[in-house]
């Protein structure tokens, strides 16, 4: 808490996850640190819960609860402006061989790695966020994470019905600014970067009708930070890594580069 605290404000008395608005956009800042639950069957996912388990009563909302809230109250008063949710753990892409139980179903139900944090791990608690994203049609979410040591962008597709298609989600991120130990952590070859792909399958079955695919790209292990541009003009969000060194990172492996900048820019729904 004293770490946290340093620079994030107190406004939920003892807990750690906050909103703030900058420039008209807002946030949500997730602690999927302190409030994780997992359940003690191995076998089983259903019970594991990212965001804190689910609370007994309206009158004392889980942090499920209260980001839930915040989305639709955003998406009311503010329209289609983007919706930034910062989650220390990433929501798209999934590691490769993190796939499995991803839909959260009795059919799902298998051995999860013992130790493992990350939202492949909590299926019920991603499903819920999609969820409230397709069937209160929140519009222009867009998660920024970091932790995998392996920067990248991820786009994501609803299908299913006639009223989704037209929802724009994505996924942001930047990791990490000191990473000395590339071959130990974040080969971008073991992550999905095409959800429909064969070898590369993970879907995601948000209800009966609705399904939520994505894409990924530009991954890299060079030590970075992102800067997020948001033009409001061409609806879109313009996606720079940026080295230690302060200069952008260009395209090509950590060994050589073609000389191209390393930007990415993602279209979201007008607003």
């Amino acid at each position: 808490m004293s770490y946290q605290w340093l620079h994030s404000p107190r406004n939920y008395g003892r807990n750690l996850f906050y909103d703030f608005v900058a420039n008209g956009y807002p946030f949500f800042v997730l602690d999927t640190r302190t409030q994780r639950f997992m359940s003690d069957n191995p076998d089983d996912l259903e019970d594991n819960h990212l965001l804190g388990r689910p609370s007994l009563h309206e009158a004392e909302p889980s942090q499920l609860d209260l980001l839930l809230r915040w989305m639709d109250t955003q998406q009311t008063e503010r329209g289609d402006v983007p919706k930034f949710i910062v989650s220390s753990s990433v929501f798209a892409p999934n590691p490769v061989d993190a796939r499995q139980g991803r839909l959260g179903s009795d059919s799902q139900k298998v051995r999860w790695q013992e130790g493992s944090d990350s939202w492949p791990a909590f299926p019920n608690t991603r499903r819920t966020v999609l969820r409230k994203i397709v069937e209160s049609g929140i519009q222009n979410v867009v998660f920024l994470s970091g932790d995998i040591h392996c920067a990248n962008v991820a786009e994501f597709e609803f299908a299913g019905t006639d009223n989704v298609g037209c929802l724009r989600a994505c996924s942001i991120t930047s990791s990490a600014l000191y990473w000395p130990f590339p071959f130990a952590d974040g080969d971008p070859s073991k992550f999905v970067h095409d959800s429909k792909a064969s070898k590369q399958k993970d879907t995601f079955r948000i209800n009966d009708q609705v399904t939520m695919d994505y894409t990924a790209r530009n991954f890299t292990q060079e030590d970075n930070f992102c800067r997020v541009d948001v033009d409001y003009k061409s609806h879109c969000l313009r996606v720079v890594p940026i080295g230690s060194d302060g200069c952008k990172l260009k395209q090509g492996s950590m060994y050589g580069n073609d000389g191209r900048p390393l930007e990415s820019e993602l279209t979201l729904a007008p607003w």
